[in-house]
Order: C-alpha cells, then structure tokens, then sequence
C-alpha cells in the first residue's frame, strides 16, 4: 500500500500574494492523481505538526489547485473531503465540471493531514498486497499494528487532529488568497466538521462556507444505529410503495426482520450453505445505504429472494456471494490507496466517539438484533481502550460564532439523524445563512430532478456563484419519487439477471455483462461517512 506522489518540489508559480510567509512552491501536476497530463499545480507545504507549536517539528500538507481559466481570478474554493480518513482525491471528476461552470474561481483540494500525500498515516504491514484484503486495511490488522504506530510516531499521532488540520487550511489560504479574492471553503460530510472547526478558528476569513451533509457536533461511534434506523426508515417508505408493498406486505422493515430471524434460526439452508450468516447481511446492507441511491431497492429485493428462497432466489445469492467475497483490486484505486484508516481511528475514537463510549455488552446485544450493521462498533469500542488518543480541545462540541454567508444543505434520507443538521439550523440563523432539506435524498446529497439536473448541485452552483444573492430552492419540489425497481444493468451484475426481484440467473447464462458501479463490498473503501 502507501500513498503514490505527484507533484513534488520545485519552482513553480507564486502563491499569488496574501498574508505574508514564503512563496509556496506550486509546481505543474496531473489534476487526475496518476494521469499524464499535467493540467494542474500541486504544493507540498511545510507545516507545524501542532500549530501551537510552530518552530517544532513540521509535516507534509498538500494541496493540488485547478487555476481559473479566468486570471485574476474571482477568488479560490476549498473542497474538504470527508472520512475522516479521505484524501482530496475523490473531488477530482468534479472539477472539470465545476471549472466549466464557474471559470472565475481557483479550485484547491487539499489532502486532509494524515491522508494521501499529507504525511499519511499507514500501517506497513497491514497494506501489503500478500496481507489479508491486500492493500486495503482491515480492522484487525490496524489493531495488530498499534505497536508499530506507536513506536513510529509516539507522541506526534496527537498532531493529527481536527484543529490542526483546520489551522492547515486557514494558514495556507492566509499565504495563497490574493489582496481582494474571495475564498469560499466547501465541506461534505466529515467535511463539514472540518469546515465548521475553520469556522470556529477563522470566523471572519472566507467569504462564504457551504457544507452539505451536516455531521457537526456528531457522534459517529453512533453510526451502526443510525444506519439501522435508516433502514427502517426506507423499508417503512417501501411499505408506502404499491410494488414494494405488494412483494412485502404492509410492514416491509418487521418482514425483513422476521425474515432475518428466522434464516438466523434455519431457514433458507441453500443460502447460509453458501457461507451467508445474519452479519454478512447486515454488513452488506449497511453497505448499500452507504452507496448511491439505485443501491438501495436492492434491499428489498434480496429480502423477498431470502424469504422466499426459491431455486432462482439461491442462484442470485450464489452470484452476489461472488461479488461479495471478491478480491479488492491490485493495485488499488487512487481512493482507496491514499485513504487511510489510522487516520479515521486517530480522531474518530479522540473525538467523534460518544462519551461515555458504549459498552461491548450493548455493542454485542444491538447486534444481536440488528437488520443492518457495518460491524465496526465493537471493533472501536476494542480498539478505542488502546489507542493513543489525544485530548479533545476547547472547540470539540462548540459552536462557531460567524456572520459569513453560509449553504447548510442535507438530506432528508441521510443516514445522520435529523437532530443533528436540526441543531446546526438553529444555531446558524444569520442573514444568508440558509439551510435546505432536500427530499428523498441521501448522504451523498444525490436529488434527481424531472428536468435531468441534480437538485444539490443548482442550490450549490447558485450560492458559489453569488452568496448574498437570495438562494431558489423550487428544485427540491421537482425531486424524483423513490424507485423501489432495481436497475436491470445493476442487477445483472450483482445478482446475475436484470431482474432483481424475479429474475432466474440460471435460466440467463449469456456474455457477463459489462462491470458497472462497484460492488458493495468495494464499496466499503469508497464510502465512509
């Protein structure tokens, strides 16, 4: 594993004038991470592991930047990426876009300290390719390599922290913004507690800060029961849904319950012979809820096929279990390689774990019971009592107090309970602060429109073009009902016919279809909170 550079050191362009320090070296890079054309500039800037303490010991943060086609440009916009535990790399497909639409901004997607190309924190032995899941890193074995963490970097692992990475990005916009530019800083998802850490540090320096898919001042140890209760929430709409109603009747989340019982007690032997058990379910629905919308339906679905465990239904498990069970590729995608789980661990258990932390008695009954579970719970509450964590500072659970312009977007089917963006509008009612609800939509913020647009990104691209202009959020009243059918082309990949919820694989042998989106179980390196 590790992280694969580009970029480098070297002269390149200014860093455009600003708030003192020296010149950042930019140098020409591929804006695609391993791409060959180098139509961006990246820097690896020098930075104090702990702010507060400046002339000590400095690590790497890196930034790319997509320069406006524009000069001089309007301003900069910071993309942060969440995890915690992603590298800027996954903002990458949307620049082009975001570039064609608005040409008057510098585009800045940092990796987050700890990830990537800023001094990622990794496991060498977990990530080799010989290792169980190759280069990807499984929970046991960063347990098995808390030592090795320790002995590398003792101490300095309390550097990696939520505050530091803020002050990363309020210094380097200080040194990179021009006298008069515009900085607008955009968080999504672990992105938002970034942002908001900005905020309460640099109250007064964007212009204006949109984050969508709120999780500020959340408790992500929390995030098995909110994907449970997710779940239900969907399985209740599906009971709403004539077709979906049809196929599970009134009450879909107590069938799915049943349904799961009862295989937990022996039914539908076919199926467990082929190695599922009522955690590989539960996982692997947790999964799907932490993909894209047409994931989803497959739910239902597969709860109809268990129930009824019919021949067909066993041939389309035995086609999943494939996909399932498949290796992750070597060598991993540019995501998964410069993510790193430490990272995630480090301030998730400091910081984002309920206190008191619940206990694995508790961890092991939920489970016990649970339709849908990622099955990483009890290994935080195992692993949290070991780990080096660093003490959360004065800004952990607070609010920032500013006066900037402000887009809070979230969606109505966001796996983050609904107190949680519920907090952040009440607290954030300034003039053009606005909060938005977008229905039917995920975390991912995905909201389909009648027209063919993307109701997130209209609101998003109106409020990055002018902040203090006033936001039309009618789109959110063309959002496309929820589909409980399963894409035939996604069926057939995941469960081998392009009838998810009828269709016999076996009667359907021909040409393998072409591979679509990735499985679930690769889906896990792709999407964290």
């Amino acid at each position: 594993g590790g992280a694969g550079g580009d970029g480098g050191s070297g002269a390149g362009g200014n860093g455009g004038g600003g708030g003192g320090g020296d010149a950042i070296a930019w140098t020409p890079c591929a804006l695609v991470t391993d791409g060959d054309v180098k139509d961006a500039e990246c820097a690896n800037i020098p930075v104090p592991l702990h702010w507060d303490q400046p002339e000590g010991k400095a690590i790497t943060f890196f930034v790319k930047r997509k320069l406006a086609a524009t000069q001089p440009s309007r301003g900069q916009l910071w993309l942060l990426n969440g995890g915690p535990g992603y590298s800027g790399v996954d903002f990458e497909p949307i620049v082009p876009f975001l570039a064609g639409v608005d040409p008057t901004l510098d585009l800045y997607i940092p990796d987050h300290r700890g990830t990537g190309r800023s001094s990622r924190l990794g496991c060498a032995d977990g990530e080799t390719p010989e290792s169980e899941e190759g280069s990807n890193l499984t929970d046991a074995e960063i347990a098995a390599c808390l030592p090795a963490i320790e002995a590398e970097l003792g101490d300095d692992i309390k550097g990696y922290s939520i505050t530091n990475a803020a002050r990363d990005v309020g210094e380097t916009i200080a040194r990179t913004r021009a006298p008069d530019g515009e900085v607008i800083v955009l968080g999504r998802s672990y992105g938002t507690i970034w942002g908001h850490r900005y905020l309460q540090l640099y109250p007064d320096q964007p212009t204006a800060a949109a984050l969508t898919g709120l999780a500020v001042n959340s408790h992500l140890s929390n995030l098995e029961i909110w994907l449970n209760d997710l779940g239900q929430r969907y399985m209740t709409l599906c009971g709403a849904d004539p077709s979906c109603s049809e196929k599970l009747g009134a009450d879909p989340w107590a069938t799915m319950t049943e349904t799961l019982d009862a295989f937990d007690e022996g039914a539908c032997p076919e199926v467990a012979a082929l190695g599922y058990d009522r955690s590989l379910f539960q996982q692997a629905f947790a999964r799907l809820l932490l993909v894209q919308w047409p994931h989803w339906s497959l739910m239902p679905a597969l709860i109809y096929r268990l129930d009824r465990c019919s021949p067909a239904d066993v041939a389309a498990f035995h086609h999943l279990e494939g996909i399932l069970r498949a290796p992750l590729p070597e060598p991993p995608p540019p995501s998964q390689r410069l993510s790193s789980p430490v990272l995630r661990y480090n301030i998730t258990l400091s910081e984002l774990w309920a206190d008191p932390p619940p206990s694995a008695a508790e961890v092991d009954a939920f489970l016990a019971e649970a339709n849908i579970a990622l099955g990483q719970m009890d290994d935080g509450v195992a692993i949290r009592e070991r780990w080096p964590r660093y003490t959360p500072d004065a800004y952990a659970g607070q609010w920032a107090t500013t006066s900037v312009p402000l887009l809070l977007l979230q969606g109505e089917l966001d796996f983050v309970p609904s107190a949680v963006p519920e907090a952040v509008e009440r607290h954030f009612t300034g003039p053009n602060q606005t909060f938005v609800m977008l229905p039917r939509a995920p975390h991912t913020l995905e909201s389909p429109t009648r027209s063919g647009t993307s109701c997130d990104l209209e609101i998003l691209l109106q409020f990055i073009a002018d902040p203090e202009a006033p936001l039309d959020t009618s789109c959110t009243e063309r959002i496309l009902a929820l589909d409980f059918s399963v894409d035939p082309t996604l069926s057939a990949t995941l469960l081998g016919t392009e009838d998810a919820w009828e269709g016999d694989p076996g009667a359907e042998r021909r040409a393998p279809p072409a591979p679509v989106a990735p499985s679930p179980e690769h889906a896990r390196t792709i999407v964290r909170p």
